[in-house]
C-alpha cells in the first residue's frame, strides 16, 4: 500500500482548491464570531496579503495530500523571506480521514519543508474552536504566542 504523499498543485488544482479554502475560512470566521460580511472582508484582506498574484505568488507552496491517488486534504505553506519564518495558512484534512494521523504527517512534512528553506521558525494560526488541532500542535511542540479572547456584552 502506498504511503501518504504531498503533491504540488497544478494551476487547475489550485483554482479549485482556493475557492474551497476561502469559503472554509469564511465559515470558520463566522463560527469564531464574525458576521458573514466581516468574514468575507477578512478573507479578501488575507487573500490580498498572502497571494496577491494567486498561484503565481512567490514563496507560496500548495499541496494535495493523497494516498493511493485519493485526495485526503490540502496543505498551504508560505515562506516569509523577510523574517525567514514558514507560515502554515492552511492544513485541511477531509472529515472522513480525520483522526488517522494524516494531520500529524502533514505537520512533519511542513517541518521538513522548513528545513529545506532554512526557515527559522514555524508559525501557524488556529481557531479557538478547533481544539483537536490545538491538541495536535501542542503535541508536536508548538506553543501559543498570543491568545485573543472575547466576551459578548449583554
Amino acid at each position: 500500500m502506498k504511503e501518504i504523499t504531498f503533491h504540488p498543485m497544478t494551476q487547475k488544482e489550485f483554482n479549485k482548491y482556493i475557492k474551497f479554502s476561502w469559503a472554509n475560512y469564511i465559515e470558520q470566521q463566522i463560527i469564531a464570531g464574525l458576521s458573514k460580511e466581516e468574514a468575507k472582508l477578512q478573507a479578501n484582506r488575507a487573500e490580498m496579503d498572502l497571494i496577491p498574484n494567486g498561484f503565481s505568488t512567490e514563496n507560496n507552496y500548495f499541496y494535495n495530500i493523497k494516498k493511493n491517488g485519493k485526495l485526503l486534504g490540502y496543505l498551504w505553506l508560505w515562506f516569509n523571506s523577510e523574517n525567514h519564518n514558514l507560515f502554515l495558512p492552511e492544513v485541511y484534512i477531509k472529515e472522513t480521514y480525520r483522526g488517522k494521523g494524516i494531520g500529524e504527517l502533514a505537520i512533519k512534512f511542513y517541518e521538513e519543508k522548513a528545513k529545506e528553506l532554512n526557515a527559522k521558525k514555524l508559525k501557524l494560526h488556529v481557531f479557538g474552536h478547533n481544539t483537536n488541532a490545538q491538541v495536535l500542535y501542542k503535541k508536536l511542540g508548538f506553543t501559543p504566542t498570543n491568545i485573543v479572547m472575547e466576551k459578548v456584552v449583554k
